[in-house]
Formats: C-alpha cells, structure tokens, sequence
C-alpha cells in the first residue's frame, strides 16, 4: 500500500541494521482505516523508536504521540471512532 505523505507502508516487523552500539531500526507504517496509519513504539530500552500515529491526506498530515499503545489498541481505538 502507498499513500502520498508517507511513502510506502508494510507491515510486520521493523528491520533492525547495527552499528556497533547503536541500532536503526526503519520505522514500519500499519494502515488502520481510512486516513489513519500507525507505527508502534519499541519495546526494548536500547531503541529509541517512539509510537506514532499520523492522520493524512492530500492537505497534509498529523503526527500524534501514540507511545503507550500497542497495534492492537490502535486498531480498537480507530473501530470504536
């Protein structure tokens, strides 16, 4: 799936590339519904990947801290909109 602002969205896990102490992890967009994309956080202490949710279209987008959640609670908080 691509969407415009985001590029190309897949799903499963992050891939991680290291670099002797520091790991980059691509961030990996999951399509909801609609207008609504997310990627969840990390749990492991030593990646720095924060939750995120983005809201976008043709006018732009939003980035909201989605930090606590995890996919699945993403994807219930969007049913229940």
């Amino acid at each position: 799936m691509r969407h415009p602002h985001l590029g190309s969205a897949t799903t499963g896990a992050a891939s991680a590339i290291n670099h002797g102490r520091i790991t980059i992890v691509a961030m990996r967009f999951h399509h909801l519904a609609g207008r609504v994309w997310f990627c969840p956080g990390d749990s492991d202490p030593e990646v720095v990947q924060a939750g995120v949710a983005v809201v976008a279209d043709e006018r732009g987008s939003v980035m909201i801290d989605a930090e606590p959640m995890t996919l699945e609670q993403a994807r219930s908080a969007v049913e229940a909109a």
